[in-house]
């Protein structure tokens, strides 16, 4: 598995265990990145500086380099150039059919209604007027959110009258096309359900989390618990459920990272599938921990059109356990952040990220990527993995001027 012109599209942070794979198994990297902020210490080739959604540009540079591949992850744009690039070129890769239903919000939900897939109520809305009709018809509370921005930007949780107008511009400023989309909100537990469509295997869900989320409105997550604390026969309903929803829209290639809400009654509301590995180093950390099965690998094998299946290898993943908790500050002007490398060498901490330094102005946490840092804790159990992020917590502390 060498030797390979591998083309990566973003080159983030959250992107370097992908990047760093690739050049480790002696693939020459050729990087797309939207400004120069991507780490320069990475053995990488070329990098061609564009902005991640223009489409046009970016075929444009893979048509002129020719790549043996072409892969990204944990970003909704740059798999959407993966896929244009992939089906442009003859290469394998998620197809554009499927990469539209991913990543516009609407084109999923009516794809999703008209294959029976249960999911909540929406409307889409091009006026502020929709969005009041929409309320009439099912009453509060409502979710409204752009159609195809990525994580919370824009995502509003509506409970009265009086805050629907902010909620409504809000999501109009974030969403790319202009159009909004409107939802009934399921009342219930928050999970997410990772996975992979392997070559041979198809899909399998890999790991079930339960979300805890920031009160108020903002549809913001603060810890995510692997293995979901949910009865084992609930646990096991919603990974099939899972697979078979991945069955019913088409996805048969790479990561997939969804969300639902399960009801009282044990219905599992599909809230958002996507065709990539969840954020803040889910598919390269936390599925491989949970899971046993380390999907980047899969993905890299799968991109250049090597025959492997992870899954043949491995039949029943072990359930590990993992705890991702995120940093949410209060706000206020940072004098200095104590604990940070207690932290980093406890033995069952993978990694600690930090978005925030002494002398950073903190703001109120409103979207996923206003979050101050994150960590995630492993453990045999989860029991294990909330004490040991307990004890991290308590060796952090932050000083205010």
């Amino acid at each position: 598995m060498t030797g390979k012109k591998v083309l990566i599209i973003n080159l983030g942070w959250e992107q370097e265990p992908l990047i760093e794979k690739l050049i480790t198994q002696g693939h020459q990297v050729i990087g797309i990145h939207y400004d120069d902020s991507y780490n320069h210490d990475l053995d990488i080739c070329h990098v061609e500086i564009i902005d991640l959604r223009d489409v046009e540009k970016i075929l444009s540079f893979a048509k002129q380099i020719q790549p043996d591949g072409v892969i990204s992850d944990q970003c909704d744009y740059s798999y959407f150039a993966t896929a244009m690039i992939a089906e442009v070129l003859s290469l394998p890769g998620a197809n554009l059919e499927v990469a539209q239903i991913a990543t516009n919000k609407l084109i999923q939900r009516q794809k999703a209604l008209e294959l029976g897939v249960l999911q909540p109520k929406f409307r889409c809305c091009t006026c502020l007027k929709d969005v009041q009709q929409f309320i009439a018809d099912i009453g509060f509370p409502i979710i409204l959110k752009p159609v195809d921005n990525r994580g919370s930007f824009g995502v509003n949780r509506v409970d009265c009258i009086e805050n629907l107008a902010e909620a409504y511009y809000d999501a109009l400023i974030n969403s790319h096309s202009r159009l909004i989309l409107a939802e009934q909100f399921i009342h219930g537990t928050h999970i997410t359900v990772d996975g992979y469509c392997f070559p041979i295997s198809g899909h399998r869900s890999l790991g079930l989390a339960t979300k805890g989320m920031v009160g108020g409105n903002r549809q913001v997550a603060v810890d995510i618990r692997y293995p979901g604390e949910l009865p084992e026969e609930l646990y096991n309903y919603a990974l099939e459920n899972n697979n078979d929803v991945v069955r019913k829209l088409g996805y048969s290639f790479g990561m997939t990272h969804a969300e639902y809400m399960l009801t009282s009654n044990g219905d599992a509301y599909l809230i958002e599938i996507a065709n990539r590995g969840g954020g803040c180093y889910t598919s390269n950390k936390i599925v491989p921990a949970v899971s046993g099965i380390d999907i980047t690998d899969q993905l890299i094998a799968d991109s250049l059109d090597i025959h492997l299946d992870y899954y043949q290898v491995k039949q029943i993943p072990d359930r590990h356990s993992a705890y991702l908790k995120f940093f949410v500050f209060k706000p206020g002007k940072i004098q200095k952040i104590l604990g940070i490398n207690e932290v980093i060498q406890l033995p069952n901490i993978e990694v600690l990220r930090l978005r925030m330094k002494d002398g950073d102005e903190v703001h109120k946490t409103t979207t996923d990527a206003d979050r101050h840092g994150f960590f995630i804790a492993k453990g045999k159990t989860l029991k294990e993995s909330i004490d040991t992020a307990e004890h991290a917590m308590s060796l952090l502390s932050v000083q205010y001027s």
